[in-house]
């Protein structure tokens, strides 16, 4: 069967009297969906299956909308987080006040200048991270400890419980 070309198309509708909608159904044949749906009224048996399918499809929605939920809050960070970003958006972390104040409790004392006290404070904290894995690796992951024990100059006490 050969191909029509756009051009026989158009001269084969062209030729076509125009139909109505009416007409078009009268044609076709075809109730509408409301008056086919009126006039059919299904069994009990039938009505119980689909009563059975829409309840497990609930279940599996609600199931799946629970599981992006949870998903969703794992994801999202915690106030502490959002604290800390937005702190370091506005530079509160290079401060003199912040840097001076947070060595000194740690017991070190700060030096002159502000990127003095920031290579201070960096290394203080990366020390502090470094005894923390030491801590876990020797306690075992099982006995993390939330609140460790710090002495005067800001180190963990691996060696003293509590």
């Amino acid at each position: 069967m050969k191909k029509k070309t756009i051009e026989e198309y158009r001269e084969e509708v062209a030729v076509r009297p125009h139909e109505t909608h009416a007409e078009y159904r009268k044609r076709v044949g075809r109730q509408k969906r409301h008056a086919f749906l009126m006039a059919s009224k299904p069994k009990w048996w039938e009505r119980e299956e689909e009563v059975k399918e829409y309840k497990s499809c609930v279940q599996r929605v609600v199931a799946k909308v629970a599981k992006e939920k949870a998903e969703m809050l794992a994801k999202q960070p915690t106030f502490r987080e959002k604290q800390i970003a937005y702190d370091e958006a506005r530079g509160a972390y290079r401060s003199r006040t912040f840097l001076e104040g947070t060595l000194r409790m740690k017991g070190i004392e700060p030096e002159e200048s502000i990127e003095d006290m920031l290579i201070q404070y960096e290394e203080w904290k990366t020390d502090r991270d470094i005894k923390a894995v030491a801590v876990i690796a020797t306690e075992g992951a099982e006995e993390i400890d939330l609140y460790p024990v710090v002495d005067e100059e800001g180190w963990f006490d691996i060696d003293e419980e509590e």
